[in-house]
């Protein structure tokens, strides 16, 4: 999951000493915007309840309510005149709490002319301390979106045989207000509503992908492929592999720590391929040509098999501009005992340009990836006209035949060579339609790398 920046403010301070002598759950304590109060639970299912008192004239106001514990994981819950609103969900060790301190906050706008308690319940005995801190809310976009990073406590890879996980990051709220908000039900039966609530986490992160999939399938099943107008052209199932590598071909790069806490390149088993950002390949600069329909597949039958796709740079293309490609599969399983590299087919990637430059898929290999599922070339530095080829060949295949997808996005011509079905008010000056489903190998037809 990927999440942002902590705001000092709100973290946990080590210079406040947690007490045993506070208010227990008792009868609720008062809580003015700006100060630190501290209660003591007990035992497993203790509440303290908080009254937060509004003093200022105006109405209503920001506040992010940041709760913390040491020795004990909390759970906040904000209740607005009885009625639950905002749950902050558990909260887990914060990686800059280096005193033991567990954090927990919630953003809420407030309202002086109604009561606002907030119950805090524990896991187990401990101190806890709350603190009510004037907004802006951290969910506001001028803050949430700063500095995007990956939470400090997100899955990192890699995998047992040094695969890249994980495949893509996604916003899954942080620890200082802010959050993922959903659909939910009041959880009051008296009182039911339709509301919204935060959370936090994996739990939102994967919401965040499979809405992304889901347009993503729309977009193609509606058939805006490849024009952007819907019902303009037959509707494509797309596989599964298909998906995922458009997915792949939209990820952006992350700059903050946690992103590249284990290694400082990308991809890396921080952040992946990035976080989805799919404006940056749908938007009218921007081409994307997919090769993976499910009726309609392509798939290497033998080592032999060599695929080609070509792509011509526009000759209005900036500098900054990139061809992205991606290669993807679905691998078939390997036996539960295996031992190493689990990888049973290998299809290779490699992007030649027009002085035959070849640039290789993920950390920059010089003879391919013998790993990966998911190969992703990233090419900078164009050159306006300029003909870049994507080589797809067949290093190992096992289990065949081995179906494949191909994502490309990037400032390129949409050429009759890979848009067959478009209609093109002038000859194109392209070669022969590629690639074939069964080309015949030629030494000459794989790029060389340069020095």
């Amino acid at each position: 999951t990927a999440s942002f920046a902590p705001t000092a403010s709100f973290a946990p301070t080590a210079s406040f000493a947690p007490t045993t002598s506070a208010p227990t759950v008792s009868r609720p304590v008062p809580i003015r915007v700006g100060e630190t109060v501290a209660a003591f639970l007990g035992a497993v299912g203790d509440v303290a309840e908080f009254v937060v008192e509004i003093d200022d004239a105006s109405s209503p106001i920001d506040v992010v309510l940041s709760t913390c514990g040491s020795g004990v994981d909390t759970r906040m819950r904000l209740l607005e005149d009885g009625v639950e609103r905002v749950a902050s969900g558990d909260c887990y060790c914060c990686a800059d709490a280096a005193d033991g301190w567990r954090q927990a906050s919630v953003a809420w706008t407030l309202d002086r002319t109604r009561r606002y308690v907030v119950a805090v319940e524990g896991d187990g005995a401990g101190s806890i301390r709350l603190t009510a801190q004037r907004g802006p809310l951290a969910t506001t976009p001028s803050t949430a979106y700063a500095t995007p990073d990956v939470a400090a406590f997100s899955s990192r890879g890699p995998t047992a045989d040094n695969r890249i996980k994980p495949d893509v990051v996604a916003p899954g709220g942080s620890f200082t207000g802010t959050y993922i908000y959903s659909a939910a039900a009041s959880s009051a039966p008296s009182t039911p509503t339709c509301s919204i609530a935060p959370a936090r986490g994996t739990s939102m992160a994967c919401p965040v992908v499979a809405g992304v999939v889901a347009l993503l399938t729309e977009f193609f099943r509606e058939g805006y492929y490849p024009t952007g107008v819907r019902g303009a052209h037959a509707p494509i199932v797309p596989m599964g592999a298909a998906l995922k590598a458009v997915v792949i071909a939209g990820g952006q790069y992350l700059t903050a720590f946690e992103a590249n806490r284990i290694v400082d390149t990308f991809p890396n088993y921080d952040q992946g391929h990035g976080m989805p950002v799919m404006d940056s390949i749908f938007n009218p600069q921007t081409s994307i040509f997919v090769d993976g329909d499910f009726d309609a597949m392509t798939s290497a039958n033998s080592t032999d098999d060599i695929f080609n796709y070509t792509f011509e740079i526009t000759q209005t293309a900036p500098d900054s501009d990139e061809l992205r490609v991606v290669l993807c599969w679905h691998d078939p399983a390997a036996l539960p005992s295996t031992i190493g590299k689990v990888l049973i087919n290998d299809l290779d990637l490699v992007v030649s340009g027009p002085d035959g430059t070849a640039t290789y898929p993920n950390f920059g290999h010089v003879a391919g990836d013998h790993v990966n599922t998911v190969e992703r070339v990233i090419v900078t530095g164009l050159v306006p006209g300029g003909r870049y080829t994507a080589t797809v060949s067949v290093a190992t295949l096992v289990v065949g035949p081995q179906p494949f997808a191909l994502v490309a996005t990037g400032p390129f011509v949409k050429t009759h060579e890979l848009y067959p079905d478009l209609v093109h008010s002038e000859p194109t000056s392209m070669p022969t339609p590629s690639p074939s489903s069964m080309p015949t190998p030629s030494p000459s037809s794989m790029p060389t790398p340069s020095p």
